[in-house]
């Protein structure tokens, strides 16, 4: 399975993934201080609500409304716990990525030309038996830099498929959050009015509906991607235990002593 290596920057994912946190943590902070002045605020006029022309109907529909978004945010809640505490290990994820790339990569396979091509041009003119020899144990090593340079290329594509998910993840979670705080908001706004409280039933309805389908969704995707990454395992660890040019899993020796 390939995996392309990431190009341009580790710090433009880094900042990506960066801006998407900040955006939930915030996001997630307004949320919450809407939803507990919405309650607030719906307790005040508890009495207007059971005692007004809908009566216990209403009064109902609103409690039963509130409670489901309320469950609803404690559900978001845990996954928005799991987001941030990974923060960290994605954004070491992506820095390792380009690392694999700039400082293993790029270094080693500039070895590759150096080792078939010899210092001196003289020995161009070198033969026997401990001339072929030599040539064998050149071509032995610029098999195992190749190689090298090879896996060192897949590792860093795995490593920022992986991290890529992750962003992906936290930019949709991103998404969720800010929809959420606009209904939310709406909900507590229309709870200070008595007008609003007709209707501020269907926007709680609205702000749970944001939770449960959305965040379904992405915890179906992130079954998926555990799925998928569970068999990118098993590539990456083919590539590493491929002991076809580095003889036991080591580096092909030229001297034996």
């Amino acid at each position: 399975m390939t995996h392309p290596a990431p190009t341009g920057s580790a710090e433009q994912f880094t900042s990506e993934i960066d801006k998407f946190m900040k955006e939930i943590r915030e996001g997630w902070e307004k949320a919450v201080n809407a939803f507990n002045d919405c309650v607030e605020k719906i307790k005040d006029k508890w009495w207007l609500i059971a005692g007004g022309l809908a009566g216990a109907g209403l009064a109902w529909l609103i409690n039963s409304k509130l409670n489901e978004l309320g469950e609803g945010m404690k559900r978001i809640a845990e996954i928005i716990r799991t987001a941030l505490e990974r923060h960290t290990p994605v954004v070491s994820l992506i820095i390792a990525s380009f690392r694999w790339t700039t400082d293993v990569k790029a270094n080693v396979s500039n070895l590759s030309s150096r080792a078939s091509n010899p210092a001196s041009e003289n020995l161009a003119n070198w033969t026997g038996p401990a001339a072929s020899r030599y040539k064998e144990k050149v071509a032995e090593q610029k098999a195992a830099i190749d190689e090298t340079t090879a896996r060192a290329e897949f590792i860093s594509g795995w490593l920022f498929k992986a991290a890529k998910s992750n962003v992906a993840f936290a930019k949709k979670l991103a998404e969720i959050v800010t929809a959420l705080v606009g209904k939310v908001v709406d909900a507590a706004t229309e709870a200070g009015t008595v007008i609003g409280l007709a209707v501020v039933a269907n926007t709680l309805g609205d702000a749970a509906g944001k939770i449960t389908e959305s965040a379904l969704n992405v915890l179906l995707q992130i079954g998926e991607d555990l799925i998928n990454a569970l068999g990118e395992v098993r590539d990456l660890w083919g590539v590493v235990m491929d002991n076809t040019k580095m003889p036991n899993g080591q580096w092909p020796q030229a001297v034996k002593g």
